[in-house]
């Protein structure tokens, strides 16, 4: 079973399960009414949600029965809502997202009827996904078009709270119900000072174990001293006449692969490259006259295939 969406909301009380909850602002999860009815208001529950175990508390004073709706407070999460949507239309394709029991469940669902208030679709799924999302797939991003609700303990459910009910009552608490996708939180631009400083350790040398060299007791040589620039038969623009082109300038190809025998200077060539990439335009790389610029990532397929 795949994980859930990261703002699909597991709810329980001490060690019972209660139900399921959709975030609906980053301090915010709506759920139903019924799922927290025996809690009360200002009580604690727990709350797990994109693998996080939180504390939350009933939020809404008054019991809203008729419309089955309640909202839980959270701590601020850098998370962003679902977009909502009153897109939708019988024998529409949608998935109804819950927490039943323990198990997270995403069953797909079809739906019979709208209008509303509500949003009635086939098969059913089980109470304990009451405050999960009925979502639908509207242009690239995935939409909620219903809450799921009216299910007790052991009952079934095959209905979901319409959207203008559920932004109805998020609009006499204050909030605004989220309707387009929100890009994903922004992330602090990376400081990249030690990772170049770390490639450049670790390429800076000429690798003399595996060239089966012995140390000697001595540093190994800088690459940048013992280095020797290497020939090529191929360059972009067509084959060349055999060792005319230095290696370098086959970096203009997108797609290179180098071959040669062992110990014939791949790893080497390899090492220089990424070793000067990481100086930034410099003499070095301007004697190197290397076609490219970028990102440098140097990767040995032997470490790899550790994590694969």
């Amino acid at each position: 079973m795949p994980a859930p969406p990261p703002y699909i909301a597991k709810i329980s009380h001490g060690n019972k399960h209660l139900g399921t909850g959709v975030l609906v602002s980053p301090t915010l999860i709506l759920t139903c009414e019924h799922v927290v009815r025996q809690i009360g208001y200002g009580q604690h529950l727990k709350i797990r949600i994109d693998q996080r175990d939180l504390t939350g508390k009933v939020k809404t004073g008054t019991k809203d029965t008729k419309r089955d709706l309640a909202m839980i407070e959270i701590d601020a999460l850098d998370l962003a809502p679902p977009p909502w949507s009153n897109e939708v239309r019988a024998g529409d394709q949608c998935s109804a997202l819950g927490w039943p029991e323990d198990e997270y469940e995403a069953v797909r669902a079809t739906v019979e009827g709208e209008h509303k208030r509500q949003v009635n679709f086939k098969p059913n799924v089980l109470g304990g996904s009451s405050g999960g999302a009925l979502l639908r797939l509207i242009g690239h991003h995935d939409h909620c078009v219903g809450l799921l609700s009216l299910g007790g303990e052991g009952a079934l459910i095959s209905r979901a709270i319409g959207t203008a009910i559920v932004e109805e009552f998020l609009r006499e608490h204050g909030v605004t119900l989220p309707t387009t996708p929100l890009p994903p939180p922004r992330c602090a631009s990376p400081n990249t000072d030690k990772y170049f400083e770390d490639l450049r350790r670790e390429t800076g040398e000429i690798d003399l174990d595996s060239l089966k060299v012995p140390r000697e007791g001595r540093n190994a040589p800088r690459i940048d001293v013992l280095y020797i620039p290497l020939k090529t038969s191929h360059a972009p623009g067509g084959e060349t006449e055999p060792g005319s082109a230095t290696l370098e300038s086959a970096l203009g190809n997108p797609r290179l692969l180098i071959e040669g025998d062992a110990g014939s200077g791949k790893t080497t060539f390899l090492r220089r490259i990424a070793w000067a990439l990481c100086r930034g335009r410099d003499d070095e790389e301007t004697r190197l006259r290397l076609p490219i610029r970028g990102f440098p990532m140097y990767i040995r397929v032997s470490k790899l295939d550790r994590h694969i």
